[in-house]
Formats: C-alpha cells, sequence, structure tokens
C-alpha cells in the first residue's frame, strides 16, 4: 500500500476460542469446586452437591443427610433429605442402596443428575419429590418448583419397588431428561405425579 493508513479505520476480528476447563479443580472456603480456564483464568464455579450412596457420603456444601425414617426406624439409613441451600443447583448421585427414599425438598428450580443409581426397595419411593415453596408470581399465585430428574450420558439408572411404593412420587413440576438410560420397576405407580411431567 503506498501513502499513509488510518488505523482507526482497520479492524480485525479473531474468533473466539472459548475457554478451557481442566478437569482439576480446586475447593474453596465454601466447599465448592472452582475451574480456572487455562487460557484467561476465569473461574468457574460448580455448584453441585456430589452423592454416593454405596459409601453413604455427600460432598460439601450441601443440605442433604441421611438418615433413619419416621415410619421404619428399624433400618439405618433409610432416607436421604436432599433440600437445596442458597447456591447449590443440582445433586449428582452415584452407587447403589437398598429400602431407602431419596426426598427431594425443594424450595424453588433444582436437578438431581443420575449417574450410575440403582435402588431397589421393598415398599417405599424410591424418589420422593415434594413443593417445598412458599413464593407467589406478581398475581399472588403460587410458584410450583421444577424438579429435572436426569440421567448423565452413558449411565444406566434402576428404581425398583417390588411390593408397594412408587419409583418417582411427584408434587412439582417433573422434567426427565438426559443422554443416559433410567429403568423403573414397581408393582404400584412407575411414576405418580400431581404436577406436569416434561419428558426431553
Amino acid at each position: 500500500i503506498c501513502g499513509n493508513v488510518d488505523t482507526a479505520t482497520i479492524t480485525n476480528t479473531v474468533a473466539a476460542l472459548g475457554h478451557d476447563y481442566p478437569a482439576e479443580y480446586s475447593t474453596d472456603e465454601n466447599g465448592f469446586r472452582n475451574y480456572t480456564c487455562t487460557r484467561c483464568e476465569e473461574i468457574k464455579t460448580d455448584y453441585t452437591c456430589y452423592i454416593d450412596l454405596t459409601n453413604e457420603t455427600v460432598s460439601v456444601p450441601s443440605a442433604a443427610a441421611f438418615g433413619k425414617s419416621s415410619t421404619n426406624s428399624t433400618e439405618i439409613n433409610d432416607k436421604l433429605d436432599l433440600t437445596p441451600t442458597d447456591l447449590t443447583v443440582s445433586y449428582e448421585i452415584i452407587g447403589e442402596a437398598e429400602n431407602l427414599t431419596i426426598d427431594v425438598n425443594a424450595d424453588r428450580d433444582v436437578e438431581v443428575r443420575l449417574n450410575g443409581v440403582t435402588i431397589t426397595n421393598d415398599s417405599m419411593d424410591c424418589i420422593d419429590i415434594k413443593n417445598k415453596s412458599t413464593a407467589v408470581d406478581n398475581m399472588g399465585n403460587p410458584v410450583t418448583p421444577e424438579v429435572s430428574v436426569s440421567a448423565i450420558s452413558g449411565s444406566e439408572n434402576f428404581l425398583t419397588a417390588t411390593t408397594s411404593g412408587n419409583a418417582i412420587e411427584n408434587n412439582c413440576e417433573l422434567t426427565l431428561k438426559g443422554h443416559g438410560s433410567l429403568t423403573v420397576r414397581t408393582s404400584s405407580t412407575s411414576i405418580s405425579s400431581e404436577g406436569k411431567i416434561n419428558i426431553k
């Protein structure tokens, strides 16, 4: 090019590479997992609570707790209460259990991700989803939380109630989704729902 060039009129567009978050993470003072982008060092925080049914362990932070139910005190760990904290947005659950009910006390939208879960019960619901919301919309109508139950890609999950009880009991808005498989077997009702069921 001959002559002077006005650099203010030249713009170069470079395609964004996107963040690159490695599998490694650090744990902050609240117990959440933080992932740092290798390109720009931006931090992504994972607000998931991780639960292993086989070892009866819950990763912090969470309001999840194992314990006896009031109706079956002979079982040692027959209840898993999930009550979302202000920051917890999802629970990822693995492992096997017998005579265990997962109680989801939803006061807002929350996701339960099944990643290789097998629950075999005699006379108990496998997953019991309860509406605990007191929120109302701008018209004063109650707001019903959406609870998503998803099967993580490639995982096989089994919910079985052999004598009575439901695979899933629900009174929220229920969404079933994911790219894994979820098999429900029960002599009662596979999915008993008072709310709308969405399948994605």
